[in-house]
């Protein structure tokens, strides 16, 4: 019998030759040679950068989107309102709507709450679900007595100021003020959702985009133009007191950039309407309330 039928599978030379070592150096591996010696520098590990989150991550179009929302919503809630009153016209059906306040103020209500909801959705879809509070600055202050003053100072120089510039006779908000039914719900509103709905939208959300786009001064200043406007109507557009707001405005777009905080700036806005809902109760516990809105 031949070898090959003894042995079916003959190992070669080459087989039974010891494997070659193979070095494989990798390319980040930097060999430096000292005589017959070299020394190999492995990979080190270097932290990747990371960019900062977006602050605000909302944009000036998410804004917008927010203030159409509340404009939309409060219009066609006005509509529906009134055609459900009775009425033999339109007209007819809008004025008995106008002279009740209240219906005006639940509305009123109701806009702020879908904005408030807005804003919410905004915050989680830009942020991909951080915290809301935290997202906004909202920081709420370890003191409060300093913003409390503020706000009461505020509002004692806007009076001292108001006796030596021109003001209208009238204004639909004192008109509002001759309503004893409308007075406790109006006071309750100016410190609570009335000013937290227009620190979150004016300090918080428009403030952001603007800072980041035109500074903080110009931002302070833009935010404290529209403050003042969205209340022009309430006070018959008189420049005196809308330029009055505009630096009420100021006061507390200042507070708000300075610490951060967008609570602190609540803080001051409702001590500054807190003077006027304890005038608006004692008058209305005391009977002067008439004399009070004239």
């Amino acid at each position: 019998m031949s070898d090959l039928q003894q042995n079916p599978d003959p190992i070669t030379s080459e087989e039974l030759a010891p494997p070659e070592e193979k070095v494989v150096i990798l390319p980040s591996e930097v060999a430096s040679v000292a005589g017959e010696h070299a020394i190999v520098t492995p990979d080190v590990a270097v932290p990747a950068q990371v960019a900062p989150p977006r602050d605000p991550a909302w944009t000036g179009w998410d804004v917008l989107a927010i203030f159409m929302v509340g404009t939309v919503s409060f219009f066609t809630l006005l509509f529906l309102l009134v055609l459900s009153f009775p009425g033999h016209s339109i007209q007819d059906k809008a004025n008995r709507v106008a002279s009740r306040p209240d219906l005006g103020l639940g509305l009123q209500v109701v806009v702020y709450l879908v904005v408030l909801a807005c804003m919410y959705i905004v915050v989680v879809a830009r942020t991909g679900g951080a915290p809301f509070l935290k997202s906004i600055h909202w920081n709420w202050p370890a003191t409060l007595w300093p913003y409390l003053l503020t706000g009461l100072a505020l509002q004692a120089v806007v009076v001292t100021m108001e006796q030596f510039l021109p003001l209208p006779k009238d204004t639909p908000f004192d008109a509002l003020l001759k309503n004893p039914k409308t007075v406790l719900l109006i006071a309750a509103f100016a410190i609570t959702l009335g000013p937290l709905m227009e620190e979150l939208f004016f300090r918080a959300f428009l403030y952001s985009v603007l800072a980041r786009r035109v500074g903080v001064i110009a931002a302070i200043a833009i935010t404290a133009v529209g403050f003042a406007g969205v209340h022009a109507s309430q006070y018959a557009n008189s420049p005196t007191l809308i330029s009055l707001l505009f630096l009420v405005g100021l006061v507390i777009g200042w507070v708000r950039a300075k610490k951060n905080s967008v609570a602190a700036g609540l803080v001051v806005h409702v001590a500054y309407n807190g003077i006027v809902v304890f005038a608006l109760v004692a008058a209305k516990m005391t009977g002067n309330l008439e004399k009070l809105a004239r």
